[in-house]
């Protein structure tokens, strides 16, 4: 009973995208290349370069620090207390 419910279902949710109508294509055609004609003698094209004002701020280096610990090469003298107290 629930197969048959749950193909039921499912029917009926596809169902809606075979309803759907195709849309029609679209018959715009563009050209391969857009020419602006900015030639007139009565209109003149103004632009500016936009740069920063103000002054330029110099920055420190980076100060590197030697490490503070100390990396030891044998740890014999802490294993063989550790096994005196036992």
């Amino acid at each position: 009973m629930s197969r048959i419910v749950a193909a039921a279902f499912a029917v009926a949710v596809a169902l809606p995208a075979f309803a759907q109508t195709p849309s029609p294509k679209s018959e715009t055609v563009y050209q391969q290349k857009t020419i602006l004609d900015m030639t007139d003698k009565d209109e003149e094209v103004v632009g500016d370069f936009p740069r920063g004002e103000g002054e330029l701020i110099m920055l420190r280096s980076k100060v590197h620090h030697t490490s503070l610990v100390e990396i030891r090469a044998s740890f014999r003298s802490e294993i063989l207390k550790s096994a005196e107290r036992y």
